[in-house]
């Protein structure tokens, strides 16, 4: 869960860049940035799921030979 917590806190902090880009009006920069972000933003997301997902599963395989 606290990762999941850390993806979002950062992808909002994302966006808050971007808006304060956009209220200084520095949409050079915006458009040399938002490439990176996205790429950044997807790689960010799928990296907590996978992380997530093999916690998940050692998680599942030692509460099972438990059992």
């Amino acid at each position: 869960m606290l990762s999941f917590c850390c993806c979002v806190a950062a992808l909002f902090l994302q966006f808050l860049e971007i808006r304060y880009r956009v209220q200084i009006r520095d949409f050079a920069g915006l458009m040399d940035t938002i490439g990176a972000i996205v790429v950044a933003a997807v790689v960010l997301i799928m990296g907590t799921f996978g992380m997530n997902g093999v916690v998940y599963l050692y998680v599942r395989e030692k509460f099972e030979a438990v059992r």
